[in-house]
Order: structure tokens, then C-alpha cells, then sequence
């Protein structure tokens, strides 16, 4: 209870922050959003499971690995240059929403909605991103086909960089599994005999809620730990939180074994699955 409590308390801290753009940039803000989402993830996870749809769930994992690799990457770089890749990165991605959008809806409905104006200047904005990502690349020494590219380095190179490959690899192939098309995450939904084979995400949902559960809670207290520092002196209220608790409560989980990619009912012989 106690934790829940904490938890909660820094959340609702978080939640709400005066901003002075020049002088705080949009880390703060960043690292902020970060936590919130990840603990409002959390809770949609467990809505999802009391309406028995927790299969659902895992989709909410896979940003979270990407905000741990680069809370991680933005904590090891000077605030200045990560405030600036950060803004960069912002308005690279509003950029292509832009232009994605337009080129679904049409150029009247961007006129009707008061946006000409912005994609008029998407061109000189993207050229200005490009060129202040190649100024950081070469400052952060990102590998040259990257710095030439004006391009922003992989999700791998950032999780060797930040030294959190193995777990990149482990969750990045999990959540992959649930985000794109995956014959095997599909017929995991059909179980049963030769007579009778039932296909339901049913069949599958608590061992899909498990994962979700699991692992988003994983991710948020990694992900808070990491920017602890930085958000209590950024004035996120920190009710005395144990970290070396939460480290151990892990051990604990995981002397019961982690939540599995894979279970032992789909490989061995015999097996009921219809395929």
C-alpha cells in the first residue's frame, strides 16, 4: 500500500510544472511525460484486464522500451545538446505527421484546417533539423552514415550505448510480436482438438495480461530510477522512495522466473494448439 501511495504522490507531482522555454528547455518536460504515460499505460492495463481484454495490454510496452534506451541516452549527454536533439526530434516527427497528413486528406482539408501555412515552411524546417542533427552527431560521434544523413542513430546503437542491449533485445523481439503481424502471435489464439478448435484471445489473455503487468511495471520503476536524480531536482516530490527495495522486490519476482516470450505449451509434443 505504502508504495502505491508513493507512487501516486509522484506522479501527481509530475503532473504539473511552471516552464521557462529558454532556460529549461524540453527535457524537464520530457522526462515528466515519460513517467506519466508509463504509469497511465500501467493503469490502462489493468482497466483492460477487469474488462477481459488484458491481451490488449502488451501493445502499451513497446514505446516504454524505447523512453528507457533514451531517458538513458539524454541522462549520459549534456542538457544543452539533449534539449536541442530533443526539439530536433520533435519537430522532425510533426513534420512528417504533417506532410502524412496532407497527402491522406488533401490540400484543402490542410487549408481548411488552418495548417497551409506550417507545410509552406516544412521544407526550410526539416532542412534546418537535418543540419543541427548532423552538428550533433558529430559532437556525440554518432557513426558517419548517420551524421552524413541527418538522420537520428537506431534504436540499437542507442541501446549498446547506453548498455542496455541485452534487455533491448529481450522486449524489443517481445513487443514486436504484438505491434506488427505475427503468424505465430496469431494462432496462439487457436486451441484445441481436431474436433473442436477454439479461437479467441480468451485462450491466451492471462498469460498476455501477466507479460503486460509484469513488464510495464518493470519498465516504469527502471525508467523512474534512472531519472530519479533529475526529477527530484527538478522538483518532482520523492516521498522518501527505497530504490534499493524496489531492486530487490524484483529479485524476488524473479526467483518465481521472469514472464516468459515464449511457454512451454506451445513447443512441447503433443501440445493442444491447432497447428
Amino acid at each position: 500500500m505504502r508504495s502505491k501511495t508513493c507512487c501516486l504522490l509522484i506522479i501527481a507531482s509530475a503532473k504539473r510544472r511552471a516552464w521557462n522555454p529558454e532556460v529549461d528547455g524540453v527535457l524537464p518536460l520530457l522526462r515528466r511525460a515519460v513517467l506519466v504515460r508509463q504509469y497511465e499505460c500501467l493503469q490502462a492495463i489493468l482497466d483492460l484486464e477487469k474488462g477481459g481484454r488484458g491481451y490488449a495490454g502488451v501493445t502499451l510496452l513497446r514505446p516504454a522500451v524505447e523512453e528507457l534506451i533514451w531517458c538513458k541516452y539524454f541522462s549520459h549527454i549534456d542538457h544543452s545538446v539533449g534539449s536541442l536533439l530533443a526539439r530536433v526530434m520533435s519537430a522532425l516527427e510533426m513534420q512528417d505527421s504533417l506532410k502524412a497528413q496532407d497527402n491522406y486528406l488533401g490540400r484543402s482539408a490542410t487549408k481548411d484546417l488552418g495548417l497551409m501555412g506550417y507545410l509552406d515552411q516544412s521544407g526550410q524546417i526539416e532542412a534546418q533539423a537535418r543540419g543541427h542533427l548532423r552538428a550533433i552527431g558529430r559532437q556525440l560521434k554518432w557513426d558517419r552514415r548517420t551524421i552524413e544523413a541527418g538522420m537520428l542513430p537506431s534504436m540499437a546503437y542507442l541501446a549498446k550505448r547506453t548498455e542496455l542491449k541485452q534487455e533491448y533485445n529481450y522486449l524489443y523481439h517481445a513487443t514486436s510480436r504484438f505491434v506488427h503481424f505475427s503468424v505465430a502471435e496469431l494462432l496462439r489464439r487457436a486451441w484445441g482438438t481436431r474436433e473442436s478448435v477454439s479461437i479467441t484471445s480468451e485462450n491466451f489473455r492471462h498469460y498476455w495480461t501477466a507479460f503486460a503487468v509484469y513488464w510495464g511495471f518493470w519498465l516504469l520503476s527502471r525508467t523512474y530510477l534512472l531519472m530519479e536524480k533529475e526529477l527530484t531536482a527538478d522538483g518532482v516530490d520523492d516521498p522518501d522512495i527505497d530504490g534499493d527495495a524496489i531492486i530487490k522486490a524484483f529479485e524476488r519476482i524473479a526467483e518465481f522466473g521472469h514472464v516468459p516470450i515464449v511457454t512451454e505449451a506451445e513447443l512441447k509434443p503433443g501440445f493442444e494448439n491447432a497447428v
